[in-house]
């Protein structure tokens, strides 16, 4: 729509009151001024009522208090972020690591654990060879542990 030339002058009428015979033809007469008239009526109905029937406005002080733990919950959340980042982090790789090691460790891994669960109890009594206990054999105890803690801790985290 088209603004009018006189639309600056009516609004300047408007406020003093003082409203004539010209200016309602042009209102009449022109689109723009007319929407400009109905609008200003509209807010100053509005600006009436206000003034009728003052609203009462809700206590600022819950609204504050609410603003100010949303804020204190994003400062934390954002301190945070780089310590959540790293547990994920951990998470994998204690899972990853320790699964590849017992891959690349395949066959002294195994034959390890056979000895060490066939000699098992010969060994608590004192009465086993020296290399029953080998180091592949406790290293892959300590990977498997590591495994499997890690699952639980994932698995129990909320």
């Amino acid at each position: 729509m088209k603004t009018c030339p006189q639309e600056e002058r009516l609004h300047c009428i408007r406020r003093s009151g003082q409203t004539g015979k010209d200016l309602e033809e042009h209102i009449a007469s022109c689109a723009s001024c007319r929407e400009l008239t109905l609008v200003s009526q509209f807010m100053e109905e509005i600006g009436e009522e206000t003034l009728r029937h003052p609203h009462r406005l809700p206590d600022p002080g819950p609204l504050w208090w609410k603003a100010q733990l949303i804020q204190k919950w994003d400062r934390e959340s954002r301190a945070t972020q780089p310590v959540e980042l790293m547990q994920t982090v951990t998470h994998i790789l204690g899972i990853l690591l320790p699964g590849a090691a017992l891959v690349l460790m395949g066959r002294q891994v195994l034959s390890s654990l056979s000895l060490m669960v066939t000699d098992f109890p010969l060994s608590m009594i004192g009465e086993a060879s020296s290399g029953t206990f080998s180091a592949v054999g406790l290293g892959a105890i300590f990977i498997m542990a590591t495994l499997l803690v890690t699952l639980k801790v994932l698995l129990l985290e909320d």
